[in-house]
């Protein structure tokens, strides 16, 4: 085979740069989804509780007019920037329902754990109050607008 490939090194060097150019001419143009795709808006905010910020929650838009969501994660002032297609690109504009969860995960020993081999899995714990976690069961509203400010801030209750 190399012997093939430097016998016939223009052939295969003209190969190799064709090969490059049609792999990258599709990269960064537009596509038919890129093209048909909602407009979204700069949107995040602030995520409290009990008036304190929230760190490493997340917090997922879920618009009532689009079959879509947003989501970001809160930083340690529980700041968040929401993305939809691309990082923090925002939202589609119009009313959304708004899920807000924590968690941490417990490892806990399964069926198969033995003194040779560990097994484990990892359940999750929910912390904040379940009601939070679904848009069917939240009440947090928020409106995102193509002009204005996008940038909501979120109080969630311990209980």
């Amino acid at each position: 085979m190399l012997n093939f490939i430097f016998a016939n090194r223009s052939r295969f060097s003209y190969s190799v740069v064709c090969l490059a150019i049609g792999l990258t001419a599709g990269c960064g143009g537009s596509d038919e989804w890129t093209g048909k795709r909602p407009k979204v808006y700069k949107a995040g905010g602030v995520v409290t509780l009990g008036g304190a910020p929230l760190e490493e929650a997340t917090v997922i838009y879920h618009s009532s007019s689009h079959d879509l969501s947003a989501q970001g994660v809160t930083d340690k002032q529980g700041r968040f920037t929401l993305m939809t297609f691309d990082p923090q690109d925002g939202a589609v504009e119009g009313k959304h329902k708004v899920s807000v969860t924590k968690r941490t995960y417990e490892k806990k020993k399964t069926k198969y754990d033995s003194p040779t081999e560990s097994s484990v899995a990892l359940i999750p714990k929910e912390l904040l109050p379940i009601r939070y976690a679904l848009p069917t069961t939240t009440t947090i509203e928020v409106e995102v607008s193509a002009s204005g400010d996008n940038d909501a801030k979120i109080e969630v209750k311990s209980k």
